[in-house]
C-alpha cells in the first residue's frame, strides 16, 4: 500500500444520532440498578440499537421482562420517533404479555432513548 501511496481510512463505529434538549430533565431512577424482578410483568426494560445498512440507519428497539429475561416486544424503524420505536415495541410487549387488572408495571429505558422512564398502572 505504501508503494502505491494508499492508506486506510478508519470508519467510526459509533454515530451519535440524537442529543437531548438543553432543558431535558431526567426521569426519577426508580430501578436504581437493581435488575431483578420478583414476578412476571413487574419490571420491563428497553433499549435502542442503531444498525447501519447499505440504505442508511435503522433502529431496533427491544423490551425485556426482567423476571425471565425474555424479549417480549420489539420494533424496527427507519426513524427515531418515539411512535415508531419505543411506543411500537411497548405495544407489542403489552400484546404478548397482557397485564392483569390493578397490576403496576415499571417500564424504563436507557438514557439514550427517545422516551423517558415511565410507570404504568392498568385498571
Amino acid at each position: 500500500m505504501k508503494e502505491n501511496h494508499l492508506r486506510s481510512i478508519a470508519k467510526s463505529k459509533y454515530k451519535k444520532t440524537t442529543s437531548p434538549p438543553r432543558n431535558n430533565r431526567s426521569a426519577e431512577n426508580r430501578l436504581e440498578q437493581i435488575f431483578k424482578a420478583a414476578r412476571r410483568n413487574e419490571i420491563w426494560v428497553s433499549d435502542i440499537t442503531y444498525i447501519e445498512t447499505d440504505e442508511g440507519w435503522i433502529y431496533l428497539t427491544v423490551v425485556i421482562d426482567l423476571f425471565d429475561r425474555k424479549v417480549i416486544g420489539w420494533s424496527i424503524s427507519e426513524t427515531m420517533s418515539a411512535k415508531d420505536t419505543s411506543i411500537a415495541s411497548l405495544t407489542k410487549a403489552l400484546l404478548n404479555r397482557p397485564l392483569q387488572n390493578n397490576q403496576e408495571l415499571l417500564f424504563t429505558q436507557t438514557k439514550e432513548s427517545n422516551m423517558p422512564a415511565v410507570s404504568l398502572l392498568l385498571y
